[in-house]
C-alpha cells in the first residue's frame, strides 16, 4: 500500500505522491470517497493534506509495518486466548464493536487527561485484530436458515 518509490502516503495537490505515482484515496470512486473521506474536495487530497490546525500524521512505511506488527501480535494473543470465534456475522461483528467501543472509552480518557496513549493505542490495536478475525472468518459464517456463505 506505500509508495516503494518515496515509502510515502504523502501526496501534492493533485493527489500525486512525490515520485508521481497516484495517491491511493483516488482509485475510489468519487462516490464511495465521499462516504469514506468526506472531508476531500474535488480537486485535491485532504485525507493526506489536512486542513490548516488538524494533526497531521506522516505516514511511512516504518510506521505503517510497526502499526500492523502490534495488530498481529494482539491477534496472537487473542487467538491463543479465545481459540474459538462466532459462526454467524453478528456475534462476530459485536466482539468488533466491543472492542471499538474501548478504543473509543480510551480516546475520551486520553483526550481529558483521564488515561494514556499507550491504552488507546492498546485498544486499537486490539481492534484491528478483531477486524482481521471477522474478515478471516467470513468464509464459515452461517446464515440464520444454518446456511454457509
Amino acid at each position: 500500500m506505500f509508495c516503494e518509490e518515496c515509502k510515502r502516503f504523502e501526496t501534492d495537490s493533485e493527489g500525486v505522491h512525490g515520485c508521481d505515482a497516484p495517491c491511493p484515496v483516488w482509485v475510489y470512486s468519487s462516490q464511495v470517497r465521499q462516504t469514506l473521506f468526506p472531508g476531500l474536495d474535488a480537486g485535491s487530497c485532504k485525507f493526506f493534506k489536512p486542513k490548516e490546525g488538524v494533526n497531521k500524521t506522516e505516514y511511512t512505511k516504518e510506521r505503517g509495518e510497526a502499526a500492523i506488527e502490534k495488530i498481529f501480535a494482539e491477534l496472537r494473543k487473542a487467538e491463543a486466548k479465545h481459540p474459538g470465534w462466532p459462526s454467524d456475522p453478528v456475534h462476530a461483528a459485536a466482539i468488533l464493536s466491543e472492542e471499538a467501543g474501548e478504543t473509543v472509552q480510551a480516546a475520551i480518557d486520553y483526550y481529558y487527561g483521564r488515561g494514556d496513549k499507550e491504552k488507546m493505542l492498546h485498544e486499537a490495536a486490539q481492534t484491528g485484530a478483531m477486524a482481521i478475525r471477522l474478515l478471516l472468518g467470513a468464509g464459515n459464517y452461517l446464515d440464520k436458515k444454518g446456511g454457509g456463505a
